[in-house]
Parts: C-alpha cells; structure tokens; sequence
C-alpha cells in the first residue's frame, strides 16, 4: 500500500474542514475501513503538521478500522519509501495527539452529546450500515456541520442521496431534513477515470473480448462505446448472465 501525496486532496480538505470548524461544527466523514480510513488519516497528519488545520479532536470511530490501522503500524513493508522514513522519524501519521480511535459503544455515543468542533471518521463507506448512521441521525439537521463524502457513493444508498443533497433523507426509517453541508472530494477516489481505463486497455493489446462489469450502467456504456469506435469487442453482461471463455 502507498501513501500518495495528492495536491488535489490537500487544499479541499483544509478548506472543508477550516470552514467548519469556524462556524463551530463537527466533520462527519463516512469512509470505507480498509485503505480510506488510513488515508485520511494520513493527510489530516499532514496538515496538522503545516499547522493549517486547528488542532481539533480526531475520532476513527470504528472497531474494524482501528484493527486494520494497527496492520499498517505492523506492516511497514507494504507502505512506500516516503512514508517508511516518517515512520523510522517516529512520525507515525496515526498517533497524534488529538487522533483516538474508539471501539466501545458507550464512547461512540458519547460523540454525539459532545458539542465540540471535531473531525468523526466512521464506516460504512456508503452510509448504509455501521456507527456512521448514528452521527449521521444526530448531526445531519445542523447547518454547522459538514458532511465530508472521500468515497464513491452507489445509486440507491444513503450516501448516494446524501451526495445528491436531497432535502430529506430516511436514516433508520426516519426522515431527517438535510441542512448540514455536502463536500465531495473525488479525489481520494481509488478508481482510474475513463482516460485512465483507456491507458489500461491500450497497454494490454490485443484482446480478444472486454467485459465490463464494474459500474454505473450509464458510465459503463458511455465507456463501451468509446471502445467499440477503437474497434475492441466490448459486452456489458446482464445481470446472472453466463459467458463461456473460449
């Protein structure tokens, strides 16, 4: 795994999150555990490090994830070169000072009586499971408040309508009118874009077929077509469809 230094994520997290925390706010980051989580928290480091975020509490409010943080303090050999030598400097991005990772129930829910300014990372990924749901039931009507989406969001999950700021949305049945802010910052995205599938594909030829069957349906077609223009030999298989490989 490689920490990549992003200039794209960098200056929108500052500014998401400066804008926040002035107006007294909370941070609410849904984040898939494996990967994500350790990212944000890796860049989060780094801005406290420049000292171009206020120092405000971090909370990984997670079991799994903070399991999983542990294996990258354990594994260094799978991080890169750059991020080995800050751990060797003893400048471990997931132990600062104001960054706690929370496994016990009782603390998760403490989280949301606190009326502090603070930073929450939280899975699921898409908001449809996991403690993520319960600070989203408590912070989502507070104009205050951010909700900060680092992930894809698929049609019809709770993040999808959070992302596509829908006046209300349902959490655990109930609806919630949706006054907290919406950032989306794609960059964290662990997907290649269209040019980057394009790259991929003109690097492996020839084929003989390519199946595509990871995406939105209309992104996927859109991506079909370009292909098919290349002259490749592209299917979108139907759902349960069976393919025999020859």
């Amino acid at each position: 795994f490689m920490f990549v230094g992003n200039v794209r994520v960098a200056p929108r997290l500052k500014d998401a999150i400066n804008r926040t925390i002035e107006r007294k706010g909370k941070v609410i980051i849904p984040s898939f555990i494996l990967e994500r989580t350790q990212e944000v928290i890796y860049f989060l480091n780094e801005l406290l490090k420049e000292k171009i975020i206020p120092s405000v509490p971090i909370y990984v409010d997670s079991p799994l994830a903070t399991n999983i943080t542990d294996l990258f303090n354990y594994h260094l050999d799978f991080l890169n070169e750059k991020t080995r030598q800050a751990f060797n400097r003893g400048d471990n991005p997931f132990e600062l000072l104001n960054l706690r990772f929370i496994r016990d129930q009782k603390e998760s829910k403490a989280l949301n009586i606190d009326k502090r300014p603070m930073i929450i990372i939280a899975g699921s990924g898409m908001c449809e499971s996991g403690r993520i749901l319960h600070h989203l039931q408590n912070n989502i009507e507070d104009s205050r408040n951010m909700i900060l989406v680092v992930g894809y969001m698929a049609q019809d999950t709770l993040g999808r309508r959070i992302v596509e700021k829908l006046p209300f949305v349902k959490i655990f049945g109930v609806e919630h009118e949706l006054n907290a802010e919406v950032v989306v910052i794609n960059a964290f995205s662990g997907h290649a874009d269209q040019a980057g599938l394009l790259d991929f594909v003109s690097g492996c030829l020839p084929l003989k077929r390519i199946f595509l069957v990871h995406g939105e349906p209309a992104q996927s077609q859109i991506l079909s077509d370009i292909l098919a223009q290349k002259g490749l030999d592209v299917r979108i298989p139907d759902k349960d469809e069976e393919v025999l490989l020859k």
